[in-house]
């Protein structure tokens, strides 16, 4: 007789320390699912699993099973592109076969996949719909949004169609995973799922505190958080610091990249802006910690399209260390500060974010009265991204789309 219940969580694709917050954050959730005995094994690459370790929460009556699988990264090199696809493709196929084998035997509570490939999906969807006795939970991360554009290359175009034909064909025990209640919108509305296809979660976070203070009269540091790219737009903030380079020499004020700076931003980078990974290599996590804290303003310069159906670590870190937001206005952006109120800034040009900086270093009352109530203000909304409060949001949209964990 089965006297605890049973989860499986998987990732087939992610390798090393990518994705550790997500996965993490997905196991934590299970555990948090009910306060009876419970076994969830991990299916992952050997790195990624010892990187999410820590990460993972010791709470009485749960046991995590850790159990590395060949996960393959398809190579960079053209030639190899191929040959490591087809590696890939045989190593998936033979895995996903061996675990619904091996889930007929012991018969888990559900199994995610937190990340899973366009052409996976399209392929093992008739053998997800054969387990009608089993609810398959499939994570959507970013690389969506080549549904709802002009796809120039030929793999875009691909990845859209198996993701399209996957949605249509999936059965009631299938349904899909999102990071944000506005991509779980967006999608419905573009007819692709519909409401019992699709739930959400929020972009799990560690819970953080900043002290409140007054704003420094010296050396304002505005930072633009992790990898400095021209998706980001990030090349806006050297710009944006040469216009106060004069500032910046009397120390009224400093521009940061708290992480590194992408190839394809190299060119625009200048003395006036601080980064704070010079040889390309990822910052320690308590690095980067506190480069954050010593902070008071981070910068988005995220515009169009991009980062609708993809979240933006950037943006949930300063949520996460409640640091207030100078940004462009951005759909994602407009929607952060409806749901949780007065956050920073919402510029609509270059030159009004300027103007907002400048407002603030003169110490504007305007600007600068609002500081503390818009860490306040990030730090009530960081609550809703914890545990406690992240599971209880999960299992409600589990319920609203037919499934019910007891």
């Amino acid at each position: 007789m089965k006297t605890f219940k049973k989860y499986y969580v998987v990732d087939n694709v992610i390798i090393g320390s990518n994705h550790v917050i997500n996965n993490a954050g997905a196991i934590n959730l299970i555990q948090q699912f009910d306060t009876l005995p419970t076994e969830i094994s991990v299916y992952g690459d050997k790195n990624h699993l010892d990187s999410i370790r820590s990460k993972i929460k010791s709470i009485p009556g749960k046991t995590i099973n850790y159990q590395p699988i060949k996960v393959i990264d398809p190579a960079i090199n053209p030639f190899k592109k191929i040959v490591s696809w087809i590696s890939k493709l045989r190593e998936d196929r033979s895995f996903v076969y061996q675990l619904f084998k091996k889930s007929s035997q012991e018969n888990p509570e559900l199994i995610l996949f937190c990340t899973i490939t366009a052409i996976n999906l399209f392929r093992f969807i008739h053998l997800f719909n054969a387990q009608n006795n089993r609810k398959i939970l499939i994570g959507l991360h970013g690389e969506i949004e080549f549904l709802f554009r002009n796809n120039s290359s030929l793999k875009n175009r691909l990845n859209a169609y198996f993701y399209k034909k996957a949605f249509a064909i999936s059965g009631y025990n299938v349904k899909f995973l999102v990071l944000s209640p506005l991509i779980r919108t967006k999608l419905i509305q573009s007819g692709l799922v519909n409401e019992r296809q699709i739930v959400c979660v929020e972009h799990p976070i560690n819970e953080a505190s900043r002290t409140l203070t007054d704003i420094p009269t010296k050396r304002l540091i505005f930072a633009q958080l992790g990898v400095a790219s021209k998706r980001k737009n990030s090349q806006v903030i050297f710009d944006l610091a040469l216009r106060f380079k004069e500032q910046i020499g009397n120390s009224q004020l400093a521009f940061g990249i708290i992480g590194k700076v992408a190839p394809d931003t190299e060119p625009y980078v200048n003395e006036y802006v601080e980064i704070s990974s010079r040889e390309g290599k990822p910052l320690d996590q308590k690095d980067y910690e506190k480069l954050i804290m010593k902070a008071k303003y981070s910068l988005s310069f995220i515009t169009g399209e991009d980062y609708v159906f993809r979240i933006s670590g950037s943006i949930m870190d300063s949520i996460q260390y409640q640091l207030p937001i100078i940004a462009l206005r951005h759909e994602f952006i407009t929607d952060l500060f409806q749901q949780a109120g007065d956050v920073g800034f919402i510029c609509e040009d270059l030159t009004e974010l300027e103007s907002t900086i400048q407002k603030i270093i003169d110490g504007d009352s305007l600007c600068t009265e609002r500081y503390q109530n818009q860490v306040f203000n990030l730090k009530l909304y960081a609550s809703r991204f914890y545990d406690v409060n992240n599971v209880i949001f999960f299992k409600k949209n589990l319920a609203v789309s037919g499934w019910t964990f007891a």
